[in-house]
């Protein structure tokens, strides 16, 4: 599956053209910050402790914000919290679907089908990262469930949340070809998603 990703990948770059890169605006830094680097290395600590539920991700959050304020007053000026909040409401809606029992039976007799093409399907709608926390609960099959889940990045712009970042980075400074943008986006995707699915659905990751 790696491979096949892999050789995918690769391949496209092919039909990449080739740009020159503008560096002036690029700012040359030859000493590196080492009180900014030990600082996110503990941000890096903590919300890994937090995700394996090592210590309380309330602790966390308060910490690295107060933190966070301490060291750069202006950060949190910078933050795009309508993209914040896009990612929250997706785990939102998630948790509320995840309690309607009928919801709960139609995924229970659906992924005891194929876990894999379900996750994958469900990625592009709700995208990955929330797919795999709504699904998670009702399949023991974690294996096919995080292949179907990585799998479905590709697709729609939703299917994943980086997508959605690099696509709000890229309209800030090209606005005029968003629309293109978003055709060749989808084609690429689509065409991964469908290759990566099939390899995937034939020669299905055992563990």
């Amino acid at each position: 599956m790696c491979c096949s990703a892999a050789c995918l990948y690769f391949l496209s770059l092919l039909f990449l053209p080739k740009l020159e890169v503008d560096t002036s605006q690029c700012k040359s830094t030859s000493k590196l910050n080492i009180k900014k680097l030990s600082l996110y290395i503990l941000w890096f600590i903590l919300s890994v402790a937090a995700v394996f539920n090592w210590t309380s991700y309330i602790a966390v959050f308060a910490v690295i914000s107060a933190t966070a304020l301490a060291a750069n007053p202006k950060l949190f000026k910078s933050v795009d919290y309508s993209l914040l909040i896009t990612f929250s409401a997706f785990f939102i809606f998630v948790e509320n679907i995840s309690s309607i029992e009928s919801i709960r039976l139609f995924l229970n007799g659906m992924l005891a089908r194929n876990t894999m093409l379900i996750s994958a399907l469900t990625s592009q709608f709700i995208s990955n990262v929330p797919a795999a926390v709504l699904l998670s609960g009702f399949t023991q099959n974690s294996t096919q469930l995080l292949l179907g889940v990585n799998v479905g990045g590709c697709g729609t712009l939703i299917a994943s949340l980086a997508s959605v970042i690099s696509y709000k980075l890229f309209s800030q400074k090209h606005i005029k070809y968003v629309g293109l943008y978003i055709i060749v986006f989808s084609a690429v995707n689509a065409i991964f998603l469908v290759v990566l699915s099939t390899f995937a659905y034939f020669y299905p990751l055992k563990l």
